[in-house]
């Protein structure tokens, strides 16, 4: 009875873990469609949205793009180290602590860090069952980490490398990512660091008197 109570949580865990893993990959094979769409079309799909500003703010349309474009690569740049520094560190606590699967856990944890709020609680639940599996303690260190890991990534790592990449305060990072959270979600935590980063840039550009 033991063990077959034992063989159902790792299976759980396990299809918990593929199933999850799969809708990542599923939704950033999405957005790399796109993204060669962008790549391929792209310039044309710009000029022709560039064509219905007025004639006299098509520099200002320009540089506003051009603007966006770099704060939206220092994003993905951070984003991208975030997801690293998770998936490293997971792979590294869950092999010491011998937690079954622990590549694919920490492979998990890493795709999943790329999403705000919700990622944590994909990538913690399959990874605390299956140290469950191992000893309660086991399963306890495990969530304990995550927990821990979260804190020091939302108010240490994320302020630092976003905040260096899109030249932003601690303070305002945090913000932007609670706000954005609070108001659209998942996709609002994504998208509020961008908007954040280019407001100064907005108010420069538009909103700076002798502009109009």
């Amino acid at each position: 009875s033991g063990l077959s109570g034992l063989a159902d949580t790792v299976s759980g865990a396990a299809s918990y873990t593929a199933g999850a893993l799969a809708a990542a990959i599923t939704a950033f094979a999405v957005a790399l469609v796109v993204a060669v769409y962008l790549l391929i079309d792209g310039r044309r799909t710009y000029a022709w949205l560039v064509a219905f500003a007025p004639k006299k703010a098509r520099p200002r349309v320009e540089d506003t793009a051009c603007h966006a474009r770099d704060i939206i690569a220092a994003y993905i740049r951070g984003n991208i180290i975030t997801s690293v520094l998770s998936f490293i560190c997971t792979w590294i606590v869950l092999a010491v602590l011998q937690v079954p699967a622990a590549l694919l856990l920490a492979l998990l944890a890493g795709v999943m860090d790329l999403l705000p709020v919700i990622g944590f609680i994909l990538s913690a639940v399959p990874a605390i069952l299956l140290g469950l599996t191992v000893s309660g303690s086991v399963g306890l260190m495990v969530a304990g980490f995550f927990v821990l890991y979260n804190v020091v990534e939302n108010y240490y790592i994320q302020p630092k490398v976003y905040g260096r990449q899109l030249q932003l305060s601690d303070l305002a990072v945090i913000a932007a990512f609670l706000v954005g959270a609070e108001l659209g979600g998942v996709l609002g935590a994504l998208v509020a660091l961008p908007i954040a980063a280019m407001y100064p840039v907005f108010e420069d550009l538009w909103l700076r008197p002798g502009w109009n």
